[in-house]
């Protein structure tokens, strides 16, 4: 667009009555300073409730009633984003929407106060919640107890302001020549680009060049263990294994923790749920990141007797250690494969699906719905590849290792 802004198109009408709208632009929270990252975090419990333009919330409620829209702006730490939808028909009043959004966002002292009395009160009431209290404290450990890591608290609401608020949104949303907006839906590409020429590419650009910043936030080194007593009305002990080590990002290695992530589930579900019948489930979560460095993690948690936690968990090194020694049984190898490619199969056909490839590949340089980057990697992917890549992760990964049990 003329403003810089870019806006990336592709026609999808898996789902027929459906457009979605996402947008990015580098910096997010990693860009501002310690004492606005409570105005950040906050942003988006306080938007919603104030309307834009000429229309406050209960006035843009009534505009928009019959209508199939929707749009909310966010920050995470390394990006500032938009993300909407429509229907085909109401897909010019979410460009609107989006364009109030950018040049006209109210911020209003009356929905401002009572929006903060309702957060206020429930965050209270959640002060005291054990899963709260859990969370928390598991962030501030697997961030190194950064100065950056902000919990939403009772004391949170003593570090923002109407005017702080504001003042951030304004300043990451003020530019839309360093966005990147993502239109996928059934909506013809001609009306597309009239529409997105009119509301997008008449945005104001602020000529300022600008991107993320590293905000430093590590998982801790070492071996970090604790248990940790908390007031608990259930007689139960919860466990969190967390392993964090950095690993190139790529698609190959991506794959290769899915898989790894898979093998895992199959081995704790058997291990610890069946044979041992000491939980419900084991939660096993795998995340690989590029940005700010490249890094991988699995997350394992469950809850159990306090009697049988130290034993279950030891069965959580276990088994991943068994991975990297002996590799996967070529059962759970292959049942784990074919259930990701028939995931991706079922996952092709709609909208959502396509928007993330184009987010991927404008975020992380790389096309996830080529074949070769699926397909391909697991279609020669090998039971030694996976000893391989446990054994590699394994090695000298940082781990954190935190039983939750209840206060004596």
């Amino acid at each position: 667009m003329s403003n810089n802004a870019k806006v990336v198109y592709k026609f999808a009408d898996f789902q027929k009555d459906n457009v979605i709208l996402q947008a990015f632009s580098p910096g997010g929270n990693s860009v501002l300073d310690s004492e606005e990252l409570a105005s950040a975090a906050m942003l988006g419990n306080f938007m919603g409730s104030f309307g834009v333009g000429d229309f406050d919330a209960t006035a843009l409620r009534r505009m928009l009633a019959g209508k199939n829209v929707g749009i909310n702006s966010s920050l995470t730490s390394l990006f500032e984003t938009f993300r909407g939808s429509s229907s085909p028909r109401d897909f010019e009043t979410l460009l609107q929407l989006l364009y109030l959004s950018f040049e006209r966002p109210r911020f209003e002292e009356e929905a401002y106060e009572a929006m903060r009395m309702r957060l206020q009160a429930a965050v209270a009431n959640m002060s005291n919640n054990p899963q709260k209290i859990m969370s928390d404290t598991l962030q501030k450990i697997m961030s190194g107890y950064s100065e950056r890591t902000l919990i939403v608290s009772p004391e949170i609401f003593d570090q923002f302001s109407l005017s702080s608020l504001e003042k951030v949104y304004r300043n990451r949303f003020k530019d839309a020549g360093d966005f990147t907006f993502f239109i996928v839906g059934n909506i013809d590409e001609e009306s597309a680009r009239t529409l997105a020429a009119r509301y997008i590419g008449s945005l104001t650009d602020d000529p300022r060049t600008e991107n993320w910043m590293d905000d430093k936030i590590r998982f801790p080194k070492g071996q970090t263990k604790k248990q940790i007593p908390i007031t608990l009305q259930t007689e139960k002990a919860t466990v969190t294994v967390a392993l964090n080590k950095p690993l190139e990002y790529s698609p190959s290695s991506n794959l290769m923790l899915d898989v790894f992530q898979g093998i895992l589930r199959l081995r704790y579900t058997e291990e610890i749920r069946e044979k041992e019948g000491g939980t419900y489930g084991v939660s096993v979560n795998a995340y690989s990141e590029r940005l700010p460095l490249g890094q991988k993690s699995v997350v394992m948690n469950f809850d159990t007797d306090p009697e049988k936690a130290d034993h279950l968990k030891s069965i959580i090194y276990r088994e991943m250690e068994k991975i990297a020694a002996e590799g996967p049984t070529e059962e759970d190898f292959d049942k784990v494969v074919k259930n990701l490619l028939k995931d991706r199969e079922q996952a092709k056909p709609n909208n959502g699906y396509w928007m993330s490839v184009l987010i991927n590949y404008y975020q992380n340089q790389y096309n996830s719905d080529s074949p070769e980057n699926y397909e391909g990697i697991l279609s020669k992917m090998t039971r030694e590849d996976i000893r391989k890549f446990a054994a590699e992760f394994l090695k000298g990964a940082d781990a954190v290792d935190v039983v939750f049990v209840p206060k004596k």
